[in-house]
């Protein structure tokens, strides 16, 4: 055998003897390692865990079904009491004990029915620290260190978590975004529009756009609303289909006060009273409440809507309350009781709007069917029905002269006097209007594409600014690699073919780097499909280890269901 065909194998042995040791001491340190990572994540056995650690866990994956506009099986979790309240079947934790509490074996698929249903079981870690929190008491609160899950992108900013501070830096954003909602200040140059995690600024009699934006913490902003006054900016922020609250700030002195409602769910609208005294929020669940902006406290919910509310508005002097949902229905409340004062029917398509007349005697909806009703408060009635956009109307206001202002799918906006048959005037954005406000001798309006039009709405004249929230672009490279084509040899069949071609033609080899080439290949190749063999073998060994924690859990289940039957049975006896 020659020196070359020796030197070959002596390097491929100690490929695969490098693997082994690989394979061998670097697997189970690594798992060790793992597992010692995951503990010190988790709080230790002895640690006290309080309620505030687990309502994350508890709110992501059982709140939906389980709170007080839906409470299936008469089971509420949304809050501490509620949890210890348990359902009408007996209590879903019991201190001290996993194995008789509800919340954790169904959670764990220990027992049936499993939860959440439809769905795979939850994490493992979450699931750890319910039962921490089953096991140390059921703290609702922990003076110490608070053992608490690590936050991740999944996690849900809850109603009650505090801004510190009211303005930052204006974002740039990454491309344009539609701007769904906007508000007007009543007496300043102020107009507050949507932005990403933030509420932006423009001053009506510069048209620029201020440097500082009103920071909300990475939640999304999903209606504003200035109070009659001016003294109080609403602000409808969440995250979609997680939760969803009223942040209520102080205009005048520029600070944050009490978050008003808590919401497991977009709020898709929102309005207050002609005080303040009194909010009204609709959401995606299909309700309508009606809270105290003060105190919070909830004083109506109404529940009549069959789908999203997508519009709310309180009556001039506060005495009703108009909510318009996402199937065509109106329902007018009396805000303080909480009667059904009326229900009107007649859009065949979503009220997107909602606008009520100075003196309180009517009121105007725009539908997704394209038209606008007026409807008269004394009669119930519709008085006046047109078809204002013909691919539909998104959004309806009044200018101060109370005259009605709408935007539609088709990229106008139109102002309407008392002849329906066609606008006043009209102007053209470049895509669908979202949003209107009306101002002091203009108007603003914003659109699909993240554009902003300050107009004069004076009859003769129809001239706007157009502004556009500030993009940051970025340049995108993209490197590709052509895919290495999959070639199954093993490592036996290709010494063999080496030894052959050392061999039968060594010389060649030696003086070809065509040849040293493909053998570099090959040896690459190799290394790959060996390497996606070691990350196969990784995810059996997570999976193990999955088993593992399940089967000590169901162990400890039955074991401990054995000593209760033991006891019964010397009770028994």
């Amino acid at each position: 055998m020659s020196y070359n065909t020796l030197k070959s194998w002596h390097d491929r042995f100690c490929v695969i003897g490098v693997f082994l040791v690989c394979l061998v001491y670097l697997w189970p340190n690594r798992l060790a390692a793992q597992s010692m990572s995951s503990q010190s994540d988790e709080p230790s056995a002895n640690q006290l865990v309080s309620y505030d650690a687990v309502q994350v866990v508890i709110r992501k994956h059982c709140a939906s079904c389980h709170n007080e506009d839906q409470p299936r099986g008469d089971l509420v979790l949304t809050s501490f009491d509620k949890v210890m309240a348990g359902s009408s079947s007996g209590p879903v934790v019991v201190p001290g004990s996993v194995a008789e509490s509800p919340l954790y074996t169904l959670a764990a698929h220990l027992d049936s029915p499993k939860m959440p249903p439809n769905k795979p079981r939850i994490p493992q870690r979450e699931l750890n620290l319910i039962e921490r929190w089953i096991n140390t008491g059921l703290k609702e609160e922990v003076n110490s260190s608070i053992a608490k899950l690590p936050m991740d992108s999944e996690t849900i900013v809850t109603s009650d978590t505090k801004q510190q501070t009211v303005t930052s830096a204006l974002r740039r954003l990454s491309q344009a975004t539609p701007i769904l909602a906007v508000a007007a200040h009543p007496s300043d140059p102020i107009v507050a529009v949507a932005g990403f995690h933030q509420v932006v600024l423009i001053r009506t009699d510069t048209g620029e756009i201020q440097e500082q934006a009103i920071d909300i913490g990475q939640r999304d902003v999903s209606a504003l609303r200035f109070s009659q006054d001016g003294k109080r900016l609403f602000i409808a922020a969440g995250i979609a289909g997680g939760s969803g609250t009223v942040m209520v700030l102080n205009w005048q002195e520029q600070k944050w006060l009490p978050n008003v409602g808590d919401e497991l769910d977009t709020i898709a609208s929102l309005d207050c009273n002609h005080d303040s005294s009194m909010l009204a929020i609709g959401t995606t669940s299909r309700v309508v409440k009606t809270l105290r902006v003060d105190s919070g406290e909830q004083l109506n919910a109404h529940r009549k809507h069959t789908d999203w509310v997508l519009s709310v508005a309180f009556s001039p002097d506060g005495l009703l309350l108009a909510s318009g949902d996402r199937f065509g229905g109106i329902h007018v409340w009396e805000s303080e009781s909480g009667a059904e004062f009326a229900g009107l029917r007649g859009h065949s398509g979503g009220i997107t709007g909602l606008s009520w007349s100075r003196d309180g005697n009517q009121l105007a909806s725009s539908s997704l069917d394209g038209t606008v009703r007026v409807w008269d408060m004394h009669t119930l009635q519709s008085v006046e029905r047109w078809i204002a956009h013909d691919k539909g109307a998104l959004c309806i206001s009044r200018d101060v002269e109370d005259r009605l202002v709408t935007g539609g799918r088709d990229g106008t906006v139109r102002k309407w006097g008392s002849d329906r048959s066609k606008p006043v005037w009209e102007n053209r954005l470049s895509d669908e209007v979202l949003g209107l406000a009306s101002l002091k001798g203009g108007l603003l309006a914003t659109d699909a594409g993240g554009s902003v039009l300050l107009f004069n709405t004076k009859d003769a004249e129809t001239t706007g600014i157009a502004l556009a929230l500030p993009i940051q672009k970025t340049n995108r490279v993209f490197t590709t690699n052509a895919p290495i084509a999959p070639k199954r040899t093993s490592i036996a069949s290709q010494l063999a073919l080496s030894e052959a071609t050392i061999v039968n033609d060594s010389t060649s080899l030696s003086s070809t780097p065509t040849g040293f080439a493909s053998d570099l290949e090959e040896s690459r190749r190799a290394l790959l499909s060996i390497e996606e063999s070691l990350k196969q073998t990784y995810r059996t060994a997570e999976q193990l280890e999955e088993s593992v924690a399940r089967l000590k859990q169901i162990i400890a289940l039955q074991e401990a269901r054995r000593k209760q039957q033991e006891i019964r049975e010397k009770q028994s006896k």
